[in-house]
């Protein structure tokens, strides 16, 4: 891991992050002709023994919150390194690097809000919805051809299961992207009048739904489970707050449960997160509507992250904008260019997807310390966060590596 300064973190892909945590269990599951690296230093050889291997990966539990709150906790004991997520750390990027095996230089889902020049509309990816309008009924928007990639589970030479929260199961993002593998979906609460049918609650639940595969008879298997509860606390509450904490506690309880309940059934679980968290203070939020000067020479509402947001720029004032970014945001920002992104491989290197120059803007705003930006479209609601991501700081950009067996 690298830094080039307090603010900016470079990503690994060459062996130490979150690219060559999936690099390595495809290779533990049969995968071939990967052009990625997998993860160096760290033994991986009894992963592909396993019956059962299951990815657990845990929306925005960053290595430093691991450090924090759980020193000598289940998790923290189980921890075997410090990886990097990808750029930008954000779930937009780095789920289709879990569900594609692609680092994002070649999936091209460059943030939560993208412009994609095929529909002329930015688009948020995960639900597949416009910036304040609805998608163009256009054969580019069909997921065949808006992502157009093999997934992760089609190159495994195991079954493949996805465990996903069952308000996201469904989608067209999810749907595509677990081709290739068994879906499950379950509940976080099942419903009010299960809460006096404990055994149900726990079978409907993620736990429970792994539990059962992992007892079920057949051959070697792979499952990859998404728990996104924790990165909606820390948004709500922040990430220093008592939300956050005790999402935490509760998924570290009944992590500790389900490995107990799964003895016997020789099962190896790997935990991981997307991108870590940090909390932006309202003084430090910056808003479009404010500075109309930078507004007009923008040709399209902000994309990507509100901590690495790209711009696209009206032809003929790119020297405008710089010294507005300078001036009016020093030491809360840098502007780097488009070709500084791509040249310095901030999204990987291997393979580039074609559409990747158009998604990353003219230049992307790279934040500093806890700073934001963010700006509105009419139709969109105003959605106020404290714990964010999606920037390059330390804290955002390690995860943990943890791994855990049940023989």
């Amino acid at each position: 891991m690298t830094s080039m300064s307090q603010d900016y973190w470079t990503p690994s892909y060459d062996g130490g992050g979150f690219l060559n945590l999936i690099a390595s269990i495809g290779e533990a599951c049969g995968a071939e002709n990967s052009p990625y690296a997998p993860l160096s230093g760290i033994d991986t050889s009894e992963w592909g023994r396993a019956r059962n291997l299951i990815l657990l990966l845990v929306d925005g539990l960053g290595a430093d919150y691991i450090e924090k709150n759980s020193r000598n906790g289940f998790l923290r004991k189980h921890q075997v390194a410090v990886l990097t997520s990808v750029c930008p750390t954000t779930t937009a990027a780095a789920i289709p690097t879990a569900m594609t095996g692609l680092a994002p230089a070649a999936h091209a889902l460059t943030g939560w809000h993208v412009y994609v020049s095929e529909l002329d509309a930015v688009t948020a990816v995960l639900p597949l919805v416009g910036r304040g309008v609805s998608l163009p009924d256009h054969p580019a928007s069909a997921p065949e051809n808006l992502f157009g990639y093999a997934t992760f589970f089609q190159q495994l030479k195991r079954p493949s299961r996805v465990v996903t929260p069952v308000h996201l199961a469904d989608s067209a993002f999810s749907v595509f992207h677990a081709q290739g593998a068994q879906r499950h979906s379950y509940h976080r609460e099942p419903f009010p009048w299960l809460a006096t049918m404990p055994f149900l609650r726990r079978r409907l639940d993620m736990f429970g739904i792994i539990r059962r595969l992992c007892h079920e008879p057949g051959p070697p298997s792979f499952t990859y489970a998404y728990w996104p509860y924790f990165d909606n606390a820390a948004h709500d509450g922040g990430i220093s707050g008592e939300k956050a904490l005790s999402s935490f506690r509760r998924f570290e309880r009944d992590f500790e449960d389900f490995l107990n309940s799964v003895r016997g059934t020789d099962t190896m679980v790997i935990v991981t997160a997307d991108h870590g968290f940090i909390d932006s203070p309202a003084e430090h939020q910056i808003h479009l509507r404010n500075h109309p000067g930078l507004a007009k020479l923008l040709l399209r509402p902000l994309c990507g992250e509100r901590r690495f947001a790209y711009c696209y720029v009206r032809p003929g004032v790119c020297g405008d904008f710089e010294d507005y970014i300078a001036d009016a945001f020093r030491g809360a920002m840098e502007a780097w260019p488009r070709a500084k992104l791509l040249d310095e491989r901030w999204y990987g290197s291997g393979p580039m997807n074609a559409r990747l120059p158009g998604r990353i803007g003219d230049y992307v705003l790279a934040m500093k310390d806890d700073w934001t930006i963010r700006d509105r479209v009419p139709g969109e609601d105003l959605i106020d966060l404290i714990g964010v991501h999606g920037g390059l700081s330390a804290t955002e950009m390690h995860i943990p590596l943890c791994v855990a067996c049940e023989a």
